[in-house]
């Protein structure tokens, strides 16, 4: 979603009026704005907050689980 928006605000910044924006509709495109999540995850999970999140994650299921 992030991608879109960047892409929509861009066409804004250069001058167009909403009216004037243009959404893909092209493979490419599309396939680009699928794909630029997936990346944002990857790093946020392979960042601090990520792996800080994945500790919690793991420290309440053994909890839940007993396992200590």
């Amino acid at each position: 979603m992030n991608y879109l928006i960047a892409l929509h605000q861009q066409q804004i910044a250069s001058g167009l009026t909403p009216e004037q924006v243009k959404f893909m509709t092209s493979l490419p495109e599309l396939r680009d704005a699928s794909i630029a999540g997936v990346f944002d995850v990857f790093n946020f999970m392979t960042g601090p907050s990520g792996r800080e999140l994945i500790k919690k994650v793991g420290t309440c299921f053994c909890e839940a689980v007993g396992i200590h």
